[in-house]
């Protein structure tokens, strides 16, 4: 890479930190206050644990992209990898959340993307609602995204060069800002549909 290529990399980095972190503070609100209300249904003290959790991490990762000096200057796998990591950890606490809540809780590792499905079968049946219908649902497959990226990242030794950042790595700053947007988007869908359920 030249150096005005390098220098170019670094000025769209930090845009596309910018919008990540935009997304949230528009976010943050919202979601701070579908917490409360979860918070306030809730009968299980660990299920607001959990769910109090899935909320500190979440943004946790997004102030760790936005203040980690230097990975706004410089592509590092290991930030990658431990912003992917925390992204897991916010969606498995608060299904767990509500398994727990409901007393559907196995102990056990468990997929984010299996929770997922879990969670939306669930208030499915807690709705009532007719066999050919389902609860809407916009992001389903971030929860996949975000496990396989993290699992490829963590246990694959035999990493691609990225094409722009030159790095070993299965992502950069462009694919982390725009897995943690639509995670925060899925996020609060998430504790919408949990609301929505509760107060039906």
């Amino acid at each position: 890479m030249s150096d005005l290529e390098e220098s170019f990399e670094r000025t769209i980095r930090l845009q596309m930190i910018f919008q990540a972190t935009h997304v949230w503070n528009l976010s943050e609100k919202r979601i701070a206050s579908q917490i409360e209300r979860l918070v306030e249904n809730l009968q299980e003290a660990k299920a607001k644990t959990h769910l109090q959790e899935s909320h500190r991490v979440l943004k946790k990762v997004v102030e760790a992209l936005a203040y980690g000096e230097p990975y706004l200057k410089e592509e590092d796998p290991i930030t990658f990898k431990d912003l992917m990591e925390g992204l897991v950890e916010v969606f498995k606490c608060v299904f767990e959340s509500f398994m727990k809540e409901e007393h559907a809780f196995t102990p056990g590792d468990h997929k984010i993307d299996d929770l997922n499905r879990q969670f939306y079968t669930s208030l499915k049946r807690k709705r009532r609602l007719p066999h050919c219908e389902f609860v809407s649902q916009a992001y389903p497959p971030i929860t996949v995204l975000v496990r396989m990226v993290r699992n490829c990242q963590v246990h694959q030794r035999d990493k691609p060069i990225d094409h722009i950042t030159r790095k070993r790595s299965f992502g950069n700053v462009y694919t982390l800002s725009s897995v943690i947007i639509l995670s925060i988007y899925a996020y609060s869908e998430i504790l919408q549909a949990w609301l929505d359920t509760i107060e039906i």
